[in-house]
């Protein structure tokens, strides 16, 4: 096999495996809406399986980073020109990835606020609410020492 067949084998691998990060980063976005935590830990589970996988395939492409892309020997144009667009679609993947990322971590973000919202009221009302029974009950225990007699 040359080396540009290898270079074309790791960077199509790479977009396979970037594709299925995508998806699962699609899903990531949509988990974060709702409360379901045991369904996240399983994507994320399986999205760093994925990531593994992509950073092998990144260490067999460091060696071409160090080639001049002028003095690989392609089979045809044709074939330079569609290996050099999976390049570019891995890179927009990887840039969709990165945006989809951020979206989950601000959703994350704000569904923690709102929890942390919800908390701080029901502690509040806890609290008013214990605060009323204390008082109720140093009410009741007072002595009526006025009679009719």
């Amino acid at each position: 096999m040359t080396d540009t067949k290898h270079l074309a084998q790791l960077l199509e691998h790479k977009h396979k495996v970037l594709s299925q990060i995508r998806a699962l980063a699609v899903r990531q976005v949509d988990l974060a809406d709702a409360a379901d935590a045991s369904a996240m830990i399983g994507l994320i589970a399986a999205k760093q399986g994925l990531i593994d996988g992509l950073l092998k395939v990144e260490q067999a492409l460091g060696p071409y980073r160090e080639e001049s892309p002028d003095q690989r020997c392609w089979d045809s144009r044709a074939e330079r020109e569609r290996v050099a667009a999976i390049s570019e679609q891995c890179n927009a993947l990887l840039e969709e990835i990165m945006a989809l990322d951020r979206q989950g971590l601000e959703k994350a973000q704000a569904r923690q606020q709102q929890t942390k919202l919800q908390i701080d009221t029901a502690h509040q009302a806890a609290s008013a609410r214990n605060a009323y029974t204390t008082h109720q009950a140093t009410s009741s225990g007072r002595i009526d020492v006025a009679s009719e007699a």
